[in-house]
């Protein structure tokens, strides 16, 4: 029905834009005679007041034109205003009969019988004019009526279509509905206890099917899989209850084993300056003492950023450089791209302070230290590099280890590098590896390196 319809709008639209075409052919028409009849008068006075082979031709040139307009004009269909049409066609072979009598007496140069037909076409042109102006009118007052038309038209057939299609959606949505129950009923059960399953509660009865069909298997194993999923979910909660409380021991084990030997030293080295000197640098080291202090007391586990982590390496290497002066040189080079990656909390600096302690610290001079932090779609790296004197075989392998030792002599800064390792494995889990390349007065670097799409859910700041 609806393509009958359609087909029948797409015909009647077809049929007024023919109208339409034809109706303004004719305007264009009209306007083009009137401009040419106008046209030849001005060039026959040109070729009568400047004889020339030139203005002849042009003069010979307005004739053809308007010739080939009256041919145009002799096979338009006039339907409501035939007289006027065929009163405007003689005037107009007259015209043309008059300008061809005027051409013929003047190269003849009978100077009477031209200027009398020269007034005769300036007459004609005159009558010409008035009429196009007349017939103009009377095709727009034919283009209004055929607009009204149109727009009654299709205001029905809006009208029309508008009731078809609330017609067509209401049946349509009927036979849905209809169908749709006779589909859906069997299983509303089975659709009430999956939401209720899927909000947590299984204290539901088991659906009860009747029907001896497919929807009686479905039932069935509905109930077994109900019975399977809460055995699953209740196994899945005592292992995560379990797997929670020994991160959380560890975590704070690891926490109280932060030595505050380096903030020790930082304060002694502000008050040896402030003693000596009572410089502005006085107010630089507080500040970037205060804020590693800040820093620091947030709690291990919870997740920061790799620029925030640069930063506050930053703020050690400058308190640092207080401490050491000219004997060492630090760089920090971060990747743009890891800048936002997350990190556990105080990750870098246990790194940076073993470079200290068990690096450079004894040098006089030529100190360096250089932190990299590189990545790519699936890795970041951390790399911490020393010039310093190196370690041994035993201290490496007691780092890279992750079972809870001490390293001879008390340092902190072991127990630092083993609370980063520990903390990035609970952070990201197994996919955290890390690696020491070292030699006896050949310097240090640890690399660690971790997964950038996948982390482990921490605690939120």
């Amino acid at each position: 029905m609806l393509s009958g319809v359609s087909v029948f709008i797409i015909s009647s639209k077809e049929k007024t834009l023919n109208q339409y075409d034809r109706i303004i052919q004719q305007l264009l028409l009209l306007n083009e005679i009137s401009w040419d009849t106008n046209q030849m008068m001005t060039t026959m006075t040109n070729y009568m007041n400047h004889p020339t082979q030139e203005t002849e031709s042009q003069f010979l040139l307005t004739y053809q034109q308007l010739e080939k307009k009256k041919t145009q004009l002799d096979s338009i269909e006039a339907e409501t205003n035939f007289l006027t049409v065929r009163n405007y066609d003689n005037m107009l072979n007259n015209f043309l009969e008059q300008a061809d009598a005027f051409l013929k007496n003047y190269k003849l140069d009978r100077i009477e019988e031209y200027t009398s037909h020269y007034g005769e076409m300036a007459a004609i042109a005159k009558f010409i004019k008035e009429s196009t102006l007349n017939l103009i009118d009377s095709t727009l007052t034919q283009y209004q009526m055929l607009y009204e038309q149109l727009k009654t038209k299709n205001n029905y057939y809006r009208r029309f279509m508008i009731a078809l299609l609330i017609t067509s959606i209401l049946m349509t949505t009927l036979v849905m509905i209809v169908f749709a129950q006779s589909i859906t009923r069997p299983i509303r059960l089975l659709e009430h206890e999956a939401k209720r399953i899927g909000q947590g509660d299984f204290s539901g009865e088991d659906v009860q099917v009747t029907s001896r069909d497919e929807m009686q298997i479905l039932a069935h194993a509905f109930n077994v899989m109900k019975g399977n999923l809460q055995e699953h979910l209740r196994t899945i909660q005592e292992r995560a209850e379990i797997k929670r409380l020994l991160q959380e021991a560890e975590l704070k084990s690891l926490q109280s084993q932060i030595n505050p030997h380096f903030l020790f030293n930082t304060l002694n080295t502000i008050s040896k300056m402030a003693y000596l000197e009572g410089a502005e640098e006085i107010s630089e080291l507080i500040n970037s003492v205060s804020s590693m202090l800040r820093y620091s007391l947030r709690k291990l586990n919870q997740a920061v950023t790799v620029s925030e982590e640069a930063e506050h390496v930053q703020n050690y290497f400058y308190i640092q450089k207080k401490r050491f002066g000219s004997r060492i040189q630090t760089e920090v080079v971060v990747d743009d791209a890891c800048l936002n990656l997350p990190i556990p909390n105080l990750t870098l600096q246990p790194l940076v302070e073993n470079a200290f302690i068990h690096g450079i610290d004894d040098l006089e001079e030529g100190g360096k230290i250089v932190v990299r932090i590189y990545c790519n779609t699936q890795h970041c790296t951390i790399e911490v590099q020393d010039n310093g004197k190196g370690m041994s075989e035993e201290v490496k392998t007691q780092l890279l280890s992750l079972e809870q030792t001490r390293i001879p002599q008390g340092h902190s800064t072991g127990l630092g590098v083993h609370n980063v390792l520990k903390r990035l494995a609970l952070f990201y889990g197994e996919e955290v590896t890390w690696a020491i390349e070292s030699q006896v007065g050949a310097g240090t670097l640890i690399r660690l390196q971790f997964p950038t799409a996948k982390r482990k859910e921490v605690e939120s700041r």
